[in-house]
């Protein structure tokens, strides 16, 4: 655990300080969603409850593609199993079965849970999947010994992704997740035609799960699956480009520059005079007074994510396309980045929640080609070249008003930054 507490939030004044008579009449609205996957009952009637009164634009930040029940196999792998064990392993390497099933650690997912428990939790799920009756279920785990328990434990933590995990699984139990993906795509779009009828522009970011060289549907679907659902393609067919390219959209008040998964991943493949391109449009922007508003579907800055760990690592994609979204915003200067991405609420050091709607301010370096983190509270706003960062945990819906007339800026207090609603 960290304990060094990081001291740059950002913490604006309440968004329902602003009427909301006041903010329809005299403000562009635009509304931001988090990572979707799928979704969800409760997720499906808040887009229906928006679906009463739209916003003028409304944004998904990346990953549409998912279910409830494939984004459940993934928490329980997650939570439950795989990083708690690694952790552990990583502490002790030699420990035995018994000792590594008994193990609870700090902040276990349920009071006092085990790695025993969770590993039967992850397992009993991928027999609901496939249909067993309870009575059966309890039967197979019954059966379970200590050592067949703690293999599949060390087994579960030999993996950093899901998907691969996932694709190691019985052909039956990914042909039941996979099944899924249709259902979850129709419960969607019946809503989202419902707000885009009534005038709203609907604009999906492409994330790492709706991207056909990096999801992890197929993943999952390993050699021995050939067809499965695929939603990017089933949002296209009924008109919903995904916005795959880094792209910009202007709108009344804003210049909104779009930052795909895979765009970020290889960001330094992507055209000099695209982006160029897009600086330009930036400026011009500016010019009339418009707000900048990057987002991406990426992390653009590691250690807000991780203040328990002190010295936080990403490797592999991850430590890429977190490079590169930082590059961009350095390259593009927007006033406000919003991200998805990753699922769980942002923890402090001591691993409670921070209040959701908590910002983060990153600062052009000099030379525009990096980021630094702001951690003094006393330089928030003392230079033009800061960017107020809001993320969108799993299934988020966060709203901005952007004023109609008059200054916009955040951080002079002009307007309020994107909120979690």
């Amino acid at each position: 655990m960290s304990n060094i507490r990081f001291a740059g939030w950002y913490r604006p004044k309440a968004y329902e300080q602003v009427s909301a008579t006041y903010r329809k009449s005299h403000y562009e609205r635009i509304t931001y969603i988090g990572c979707v996957h799928g979704g969800d009952e409760d997720f499906t009637r808040q887009l229906e409850y928006m679906a009463q009164d739209p916003p003028n634009l409304l944004v998904f930040s990346g990953d549409l593609t998912g279910s409830k029940e494939m984004e459940e196999l993934k928490r329980r792998f997650y939570n439950y199993v795989a990083n708690r064990a690694k952790l552990y392993l990583r502490e002790r390497p030699d420990v035995t079965d018994r000792e590594l099933l008994s193990y609870v650690g700090p902040n276990p997912p349920k009071h006092a849970m085990t790695l025993r428990d969770g590993c039967l939790f992850l397992l009993r799920y991928q027999l609901e999947l496939q249909q067993f009756r309870p009575d059966e279920i309890n039967t197979m785990l019954d059966t379970a010994t200590e050592a067949d328990i703690a293999r599949i434990v060390r087994y579960a933590a030999s993996f950093t992704y899901y998907g691969e995990w996932a694709a190691t699984l019985p052909r039956q139990v990914r042909e039941a997740v996979l099944a899924t993906l249709a259902t979850s795509a129709e419960s969607l779009l019946k809503p989202i035609n419902r707000i885009r009828t009534q005038g709203t522009k609907v604009i999906m970011v492409e994330g790492n799960w709706d991207c056909p060289r990096t999801t992890g549907v197929r993943v999952i679907a390993g050699e021995d699956i050939d067809k499965f659902f695929d939603t990017k393609r089933f949002f296209a067919d009924h008109g919903y480009q995904f916005a795959d390219q880094v792209t910009a959209e202007e709108t009344t008040t804003t210049l909104h520059i779009f930052l795909p998964y895979n765009a970020l991943l290889n960001f330094e493949e992507i055209p000099e005079a695209t982006v160029n391109a897009i600086k330009l449009r930036t400026l011009k922007a500016r010019r009339n007074d418009k707000q900048i508003i990057a987002i991406g579907h990426a992390i653009p800055n590691l250690r807000v994510h991780n203040l328990i760990d002190a010295n936080p690592e990403a490797k592999g994609d991850q430590e890429r396309s977190t490079i590169n979204f930082r590059r961009a915003i350095a390259a593009f200067g927007p006033h406000e980045v919003i991200y998805g991405h990753l699922h769980d609420p942002i923890k402090d050091e001591s691993g409670n929640r921070i209040d959701s709607n908590s910002k983060y301010i990153l600062e052009i370096l000099d030379d525009e080609t990096d980021v630094r983190l702001i951690e003094d509270p006393n330089e928030i706003g003392r230079s033009n070249k800061q960017a107020v960062v809001t993320y969108i945990p799993l299934r988020g819906i966060a709203e901005s008003g952007i004023p109609l007339e008059g200054p916009k800026d955040i951080l002079t207090g002009h307007r309020l930054p994107t909120a979690l609603i």
